[in-house]
């Protein structure tokens, strides 16, 4: 999918957190966000994550769920139990494809759960 200029000047420009282990897949979706003209951080950890998050204040976080040191879920749990953070979105995005994955991921206070890979489509309609 290709977007149109009239497309990025009508998208909302947003903060958004990219938490991700595997570098490379990190390194792609943040510059899949920022040729949609959002301002992104990237964090390759769930306490990197959790280190950034007051000071960027993210109004979204795309976070895989298999991390090594802190669980996608676990993060997702800590943002949603800390009242002193601006309460962003907070986006799944794991290979888990099963209904109990989704399931788990909402209970754990994700809003959204997207399978990778994520396409360009499914960006610009998040």
């Amino acid at each position: 999918m290709s977007i149109s200029d009239d497309v990025l000047l009508r998208l909302p420009q947003r903060r958004i957190l990219v938490v991700d282990d595997n570098r490379s897949a990190a390194y792609l979706l943040s510059h899949l966000l920022i040729s949609l003209r959002q301002t992104v951080e990237s964090a390759h950890s769930g306490a990197a994550a959790l280190q950034l998050l007051s000071t960027f204040q993210p109004d979204a976080v795309i976070s895989d769920i298999a991390m090594p040191d802190i669980s996608g879920l676990d993060l997702a749990r800590a943002i949603r139990a800390n009242p002193s953070l601006q309460q962003p979105v907070l986006v799944a995005l794991s290979g888990y494809t099963q209904h109990s994955d989704q399931e788990a991921a909402v209970a754990a206070g994700f809003d959204l759960h997207l399978i990778k890979p994520v396409s360009l489509e499914q960006l610009v309609k998040l």
